[in-house]
């Protein structure tokens, strides 16, 4: 009974919100952005699981480097 429980029991909130901050940071460098605008578009687009294919335009219009 102990080793069903560990088993399931669920990851942290912490540590699936790392995850998920990760994923968006390796989907902003997959799509060729430098870190400053990685960070920028985490930041922005945090509640979502990827950065949309608009990203390029928004990072013009808010003028990040």
């Amino acid at each position: 009974k102990d080793i069903f429980y560990t088993f399931l029991c669920p990851a942290p909130v912490d540590l699936s919100r790392f995850a998920t901050c990760s994923l968006r940071f390796m989907d902003a460098y997959q799509r060729g952005l430098n870190g400053a605008q990685a960070a920028w578009a985490a930041k922005k687009y945090r509640g979502h699981c990827t950065i949309p294919d608009t990203i390029l335009q928004e990072l013009e219009q808010a003028n990040v480097c």
